[in-house]
């Protein structure tokens, strides 16, 4: 009788495990963003960072008008936050289409933020605009 408790034990702790699912955080962010009128600042969602490199990186693949008027818009802005604690991390960097990826400097004092998260502005107060964004805490 113990054996077949042992095993029954053992299995139901077996199954208990195999349905259990593991979400981890994404590494990066990538997404279509809507960048409201008067450059207020939108966030990207939570992602894990490792914390071995003291930079993220981010770029801009296209910023555009979102009323679908002539494009001549080119750049947008970004800022790594540090998801615990609300605060940012870094400096805010103008993006731009015309340019590849852009280290972004985590400050001292933040590089063991461990969930991070982009914040992500126009960089024309008058217009709202959608910007192909990428981004990651590293």
């Amino acid at each position: 009788m113990k054996r077949f408790i042992a095993k029954a034990s053992a299995m139901v702790l077996v199954f208990l495990m195999s349905a259990t699912t593991v979400h981890a955080l994404p590494t990066s962010f990538r997404g279509t963003v809507y960048l409201k009128l008067d450059q207020k600042w939108i966030r990207t969602s939570t992602q894990e960072r490792s914390g071995k490199r003291s930079f993220g990186r981010a770029r801009t693949y296209a910023v555009y008008p979102a009323d679908n008027s002539k494009d001549t818009f080119e750049k947008m802005q970004t800022q790594l936050y540090n998801q615990e604690k609300g605060i940012p991390i870094s400096s805010v960097y103008v993006l731009s289409e015309l340019e590849g990826f852009r280290d972004i400097k985590v400050w001292e004092g933040y590089l063991d933020a461990k969930r991070v998260y982009f914040m992500v502005r126009g960089n024309k107060p008058k217009y709202d605009a959608y910007a192909d964004f990428y981004g990651t805490g590293n």
